[in-house]
């Protein structure tokens, strides 16, 4: 977790958790992090190793109710199987003496990719595609696990700033994550839809089957609002905005923003990893991620034909003009490369004519036809259109 941005604790945080207080007999609090719904996020000091990590702890009211409990502990197995350098690391978890119910996890210094969109947009489409795919490489890792992170947001997004130079991306907070295995039972009712509304994918909006494309979705929409500026659908009340992602289809990013210079490409990979059906969408990360690499490749500048140094004309075909040919002074090789094999025959047919028309090509005449009344090409005139019919 990151110690960016710490905002100052309730009166009631500061009773329970001041400032020292020993957690686990062995993490001892400093500051606070940050503080939600599901609980509240420390900065504290292992002891005696005296390293700084992050610890979570689960909101009191909340963990009395015994439904929450096992939803906390699948919360840290699942989390704790995650092994990536785009994730967050789990170090610890447990129970205290008092009932709480805590995560420790590293301690990232730097910033939420939120507060970057706020401070530094518009951001330049390399960087989007260099963090974005950092955040589908540890999506990608927890998807193998079986592990759905279903609560991807800008805020649960860590970029620490590297020495040497460069962004490394912390994906956070898999704690409302949903373990994808038959032994464990379904904690997730429709009674308790867990997600924040800008960001969650229809069928997680309609408590359907969730897998992994459910995150592609969310992190479509963070591609979107890293392009524009804004998340694509944004009601007045939560309800509204769960009612558009049910019903309405994006605008463009272009047209939403046609005062920014957007990427076709990615505005592209946008649209398609925010469809409403899930196998529209990219089947994995590791496919959206392959997606914004190739979005920004540079497509190859289109090839010259090569034109015939005798009558300056393009040739029609893999053939070269009659007169050329007799003379044995120009083919491109590019073109030989492309013929097509079409058996052993065909094959040994191409290789004399290699053969004899590098070595030796003054010497070549065309073949005569093996059909009777079939068009050869005479040496003599140069153009495509010039040929005579021989009989056999």
């Amino acid at each position: 977790m990151s110690s960016a941005a710490v905002r100052p604790a309730s009166p009631r945080t500061e009773v329970l958790f001041a400032p020292g207080s020993v957690i686990g007999g062995k993490f001892v609090i400093r500051e606070l992090i940050g503080e939600g719904a599901m609980g509240v996020v420390f900065r504290a000091d292992q002891m005696p190793l005296g390293r700084s990590v992050a610890l979570k702890i689960l909101n009191p009211d909340l963990a009395r109710d015994p439904k929450m409990r096992p939803r906390f502990h699948q919360e840290a197995r699942a989390a704790s199987r995650i092994n990536h350098p785009n994730s967050i690391a789990i170090i610890d978890f447990g129970e205290t003496q008092d009932g709480l119910l805590y995560l420790v996890m590293e301690h990232v210094r730097g910033r939420t990719l939120g507060e970057i969109l706020r401070r530094e947009f518009p951001i330049a489409p390399s960087r989007i595609i260099d963090l974005l795919r950092q955040v589908l490489g540890g999506l990608h890792e927890a998807h193998s696990l079986g592990v759905v992170h279903r609560d991807l947001k800008p805020d649960n997004i860590l970029v620490e700033q590297l020495h040497g130079g460069g962004e490394l991306i912390k994906v956070c907070d898999f704690g409302i994550a949903k373990l994808l295995e038959s032994t464990t039972p379904r904690l997730s009712t429709p009674e308790f839809v867990c997600g924040t509304a800008h960001y969650m994918a229809p069928e997680q909006i309609c408590s359907g089957e969730i897998d992994g494309r459910a995150d592609v979705y969310s992190t479509g929409v963070l591609l979107y609002e890293m392009l524009v500026g804004e998340t694509p659908f944004a009601g007045c009340s939560t309800f509204e905005t769960l009612t558009r992602h049910l019903t309405l289809l994006p605008m463009p990013p272009s047209q939403r923003r046609p005062d920014l210079a957007i990427c076709p490409a990615l505005e592209a990979v946008a649209l398609r990893a925010r469809a409403k059906a899930p196998h529209d969408r990219y089947a994995s990360a590791a496919q959206f991620g392959a997606a914004l690499l190739d979005g920004l490749r540079p497509s190859p500048p289109p090839r010259p034909a090569a034109r015939c140094p005798e009558c300056d004309e393009r040739p029609p075909s893999h053939r070269p003009c009659a007169r050329a040919a007799a003379q044995g002074g120009w083919l491109p090789r590019p073109v030989f490369a492309a013929m097509p094999d079409r058996g052993p025959r065909r094959a040994s047919r191409r290789s004399d004519f290699l053969s004899r028309w590098w070595d030796g090509g003054a010497s070549w005449t065309p073949p005569r036809s093996s059909s009777p009344g079939r068009p050869v090409a005479d040496p003599s005139s140069c153009g495509a259109g010039r040929a005579s019919a021989r009989p056999a």
